[in-house]
C-alpha cells in the first residue's frame, strides 16, 4: 500500500484512531510535535501525551507572539511538565532566519524534506 492509500485509509477514523496508526511500530523516542499553543494544537498535544508522555514540544519562538501565547505556553508547560524546545529569537537572527525568509524556508526547504522522509517511513 502507497502513501498516499494508507493515509485516506486513515480518514473516517477517530484523532486517537489515527495517532495510534501513525505511532504504530515506531520507537517513542522518534515522536514530536510542533505547537503554537492554539487550541487545536493543545488537543493534539494532549492526545499525543497520553500515548508518549515526554514527546519534545517544539515551539518556534518568531518574536511576534502575543504576551498572552508565552504566558499560556509558560502555564501550559509547568502545569504538563512538557518536555518545551525553544528555538530563540536571537538564535533565529544569528542564523539568518527571520519571519518571512523563514517562511519561505520553511515552505520550500524544510516542510517538503520532512515530508518525504515521512511519506518514505509509511509506504
Amino acid at each position: 500500500m502507497c502513501a498516499l492509500e494508507k493515509t485516506h485509509a486513515l480518514e473516517g477514523h477517530g484523532a486517537e484512531a489515527v495517532l495510534d496508526a501513525l505511532l504504530a511500530g515506531r520507537p517513542e523516542s522518534g515522536a514530536c510535535i510542533t505547537c503554537s499553543f492554539q487550541a487545536e494544537d493543545v488537543v493534539v498535544l494532549h492526545l499525543l501525551r497520553e500515548r508518549v508522555p515526554d514527546v519534545p514540544v517544539l515551539f518556534l519562538d518568531t518574536g511576534y507572539h502575543f504576551a498572552e501565547t508565552y504566558e499560556y505556553r509558560d502555564r501550559m508547560t509547568q502545569e504538563w511538565s512538557l518536555n518545551l524546545v525553544c528555538t530563540s529569537r536571537e538564535n533565529n537572527r544569528t542564523a539568518g532566519i527571520g519571519v518571512w525568509n523563514s517562511l519561505s524556508r520553511v515552505t520550500h526547504e524544510v516542510l517538503p524534506t520532512a515530508q518525504g522522509r515521512a511519506l518514505d517511513e509509511i509506504s
